[in-house]
């Protein structure tokens, strides 16, 4: 067993030892007899005090030494030393793999843990490793990092000895601000695998299918569509059974439809909405409308409501829309209402930054240790010695009062 404050167990000791001169010390009151020739003497307190250097109250004694023990052995931070594995390997399976990249998770002593991720991270075992193919899904550096230090929460010995390796493309959209300091709080050395990252797709053509003179037709009629044939089809009516057969194809179908509020009613009403997605904001011109089809959400209100979502449908998916746009007012005409409109012709699973961020960025020469964790604080020792010691103390304050009672 290893202590992380060892003093308090000093402490803990002369405690001890106080609690129990004190019993060896303890004062008493002799026993009164009655004796005939003193039956008419007033009753009144005994005027003498026994003292006695024998040990009295011995289950008293033990409750108390055994409450003030365990009390210093938990503010010692007693735990007993866990070992960890020699590495957690971090393997990228998200949409921005573009090899395999199986050969640095070998794992011949079957000492190393292996966390896979994507948007989520996840344990597996290296023959689960092989297997796996990147997923469609964007990955998160950060959420592995945090499931790295989850998987050594409890470890106590050697945390300064076990190396973190993350086997990634390391682009720029599975990158956000926590992800450096997430690194620099590794205890272990840091070894970072770049592998080639998949190829962005090409932008895709789009086609709109509006009637007259319709302000989101107008505003995507700046934008140039793609090379080759349409992969996104925008309809500002109803569906038809040809439009979910042509989405199943691995095509991109976005329903966004008209609204029926239009002119100055709509737009004094909609004037205090704000809608945004991960890259453009747009303040007033939109009002939400009243359904909401199921799905991830790529663009919110201010209130965080939904304003549209993504549904996975076959090899493609659909985009609802529901935001309604005043067909009067410039807001189509603005530069913010046109990448919003633009955001929403982007490839399934939103749009693509496999650009590579630089070592230097995620692992500095000198990492800093911001938050160096203290031996012993991932046991739960500590508090279940802290939760007997205050049983102890029940149970001594129990037996006390019956004692006086006797």
């Amino acid at each position: 067993m290893s202590f992380a404050a060892p003093l308090w167990l000093a402490v803990a000791g002369v405690a001890a030892l106080g609690v129990v001169l004190a019993h060896l010390f303890s004062s008493s009151t002799p026993p009164s007899q009655v004796l005939p020739t003193a039956r008419f003497v007033p009753e009144a307190a005994p005027m003498s005090v026994l003292r006695t250097t024998r040990l009295t109250d011995l289950g008293l004694l033990a409750l108390r030494v055994l409450a003030v023990l365990l009390l210093g052995l938990a503010f010692a931070g007693a735990h007993v030393p866990v070992s960890g594995p020699a590495r957690v390997v971090l393997v990228d399976v998200s949409r921005a793999v573009g090899t395999a990249h199986a050969d640095d998770a070998d794992n011949p002593d079957g000492t190393d843990r292996i966390i896979v991720f994507d948007s989520v991270p996840r344990a597996v075992e290296r023959a689960v490793v092989d297997t796996l193919k990147p997923s469609t899904a964007r990955g998160s550096l950060s959420g592995a990092l945090v499931a790295a230090h989850r998987e050594i929460a409890g470890i106590t010995a050697g945390r300064n000895e076990i190396e973190l390796v993350i086997v990634s493309p390391l682009v720029r959209e599975e990158v956000d601000s926590a992800t450096a300091q997430l690194i620099a709080l590794w205890e272990g050395p840091v070894r970072l695998r770049r592998v080639a990252s998949a190829t962005p797709p090409a932008q895709n053509a789009f086609e709109v299918r509006a009637s007259g003179d319709d302000p989101v037709a107008a505003s995507l009629s700046s934008t140039p569509p793609g090379p080759g044939p349409s992969r996104v089809r925008l309809v500002r009516g109803a569906l038809t059974s040809a439009d979910s057969m042509w989405a199943v194809q691995g095509n991109v179908l976005v329903h966004w439809p008209v609204s029926a509020a239009s002119g100055s009613s709509a737009s004094s009403a909609s004037s205090a909405w704000a809608v945004a997605t991960s890259h453009h904001t747009v303040v007033g011109g939109l009002a939400p409308q009243r359904e909401r089809a199921a799905g991830v959400a790529i663009a919110r209100w201010a209130n965080g409501e939904p304003a549209a979502t993504e549904m996975p449908h076959g090899a493609g998916c659909i985009r609802d829309v529901a935001i309604s746009v005043d067909p009067i007012g410039d807001v189509a005409l603005r530069e913010s209402f046109l990448g919003l409109a633009r955001a929403m012709l982007e490839p399934c699973g939103g749009a693509r930054d496999f650009t590579a961020v630089p070592e230097a960025k995620l692992l500095p020469a000198v990492r800093a240790r911001q938050a160096s964790i203290v031996p012993g604080t991932g046991s739960r020792l500590p508090l279940a010695l802290a939760m007997l010691a205050l049983i102890a103390v029940g149970i001594e304050q129990a037996l006390r009062g019956r004692t006086r009672a006797s």
